[in-house]
């Protein structure tokens, strides 16, 4: 995508690829484990290094001031949607939300790490895990490609004012 009209049609295509309800409609009765389709996903085209690099080109080069709340939106919508699926769907004495995505990124240990691969089933609130620790990859590619510079001062601080209120409504949760 080279083209100024078609950059922020790839970004919101991307970001519903990795939605909760499309890994739902996809994956909900996939057998396996979330880690082993965390690491199907994370190794894909999608998420590769190249891909992403040339997405953040796209991004800076060809998404117009106009596009670009659009685009915040979109990210921390993607984001809150994850984060709100796992909330509604963990069972009681589940792994927490930061528990589950320890598990992914590989970062827990010993004697809790097989009761947590145990429980890695591609439950709802694994899914809404999967989504947004994918998710995240891509915002996090996503917000600092953002043109900020061809914003005029009163967008820049629209946008800044947004993304502010985005983290802080994310952390209150």
């Amino acid at each position: 995508h080279s083209k100024t009209r078609t950059v922020s049609s790839l970004l919101s295509v991307l970001l519903d690829t990795l939605s909760v309800n499309s890994f739902s409609d996809k994956l909900g009765d996939t057998e396996g484990s979330v880690q082993e389709m965390y690491q199907t996903c994370l190794t894909g085209s999608l998420l590769s290094s190249s891909h992403l690099g040339e997405l953040s080109k796209s991004i800076s080069r060809f998404l117009t001031p106009g596009q670009v709340m659009e685009s915040v939106r979109g990210c921390f919508q993607l984001l809150q949607e994850s984060r709100d699926a796992f909330s509604m769907n963990a069972p009681s004495g589940a792994m927490s939300f930061d528990e589950l995505s320890n598990l992914l990124d590989g970062n827990s240990s010993g004697r809790r790490k097989r009761r947590k691969i145990e429980d890695a089933s591609l439950s709802p609130a694994n899914l809404a895990t999967l989504s947004f620790s994918l998710g995240a990859r891509l915002v996090a590619v996503v917000l600092p490609s953002l043109p900020f510079s061809t914003l005029s001062e009163s967008a820049y601080s629209s946008i800044c004012s947004e993304i502010s209120s985005q983290f802080a409504l994310f952390a209150e949760r």
